[in-house]
């Protein structure tokens, strides 16, 4: 799975000098921080750039094959991971689940490809 590097500024609210400083609030609006630091004719905002790395791909595939030949295909954030597992082979369909995309789609095809090749009678 790809990385994409972000970049985003936030805003913190300080205040006081030395061992009195404090952080009073971090925002991601700097108006918002703005309007705090009102409140008190001491506090300052000071802002910050931040630099993460976030996978590219945090959600979860599901790609359903419909024995009678139709594919349908799924995308949808998810809050927990589990790794791609077939959720249903049957009769009627195959199902794959799962976070990591290329594994999901991997999957899938070497579950079609088997049952092409036993309807054709390869086996």
């Amino acid at each position: 799975m790809s990385n994409s590097k972000k970049r985003s500024e936030i805003y913190i609210v300080t205040s006081g000098d030395y061992s009195d400083y404090s952080i009073d609030g971090v925002y991601l609006s700097k108006s918002i921080a703005k309007e705090h630091a009102k409140r008190d004719r001491h506090a300052e905002v000071e802002t910050h750039t931040v630099r993460y790395v976030a996978p590219k791909k945090m959600s979860q595939l599901t790609l359903t094959f419909h024995k009678k030949g139709n594919f349908h295909t799924m995308c949808w954030p998810d809050d927990y991971e589990r790794g791609a597992e077939v959720e249903r082979n049957d009769e009627d369909f195959i199902r794959v689940i799962g976070f990591n995309h290329e594994k999901v789609r991997k999957i899938m095809g070497d579950l079609v490809a088997r049952y092409k090749a036993e309807q054709e009678g390869i086996t």
